[in-house]
C-alpha cells in the first residue's frame, strides 16, 4: 500500500486543504487560550518532523509515542 502511484500528493493535497479552511474560516480564538498557541504550534511541528523522521527509519509507532513522550515531559 505504500509508495503507490500519487502517495506523495497527499501530504501536499492536506496541507492545501488546512490552508484554505485557515484563510476562509473565521475561528475567534478567546484571549484565555493564547498562551497555548505557541505550545499547539511547537506539537504541530514535532509532529511533523517526527513523522519524517519516522518515514525514514521505517518504525512510525515507537518514534511516534517517543516523540509524545518527550512532549508530555517538556510539557510539565
Amino acid at each position: 500500500m505504500l509508495n503507490q502511484e500519487g502517495d506523495e500528493m497527499i501530504p501536499l493535497i492536506g496541507l492545501l486543504i488546512g490552508v484554505l479552511l485557515g484563510i476562509f474560516l473565521k475561528i475567534d480564538i478567546p484571549n484565555s487560550f493564547t498562551a497555548y498557541i505557541p505550545v499547539a504550534i511547537l506539537a504541530a511541528l514535532d509532529s511533523v518532523f517526527g513523522g519524517a523522521r519516522a518515514s525514514l527509519e521505517k518504525n512510525l509507532i515507537l518514534t511516534y509515542l517517543f516523540q509524545v513522550s518527550l512532549a508530555i515531559l517538556y510539557l510539565q
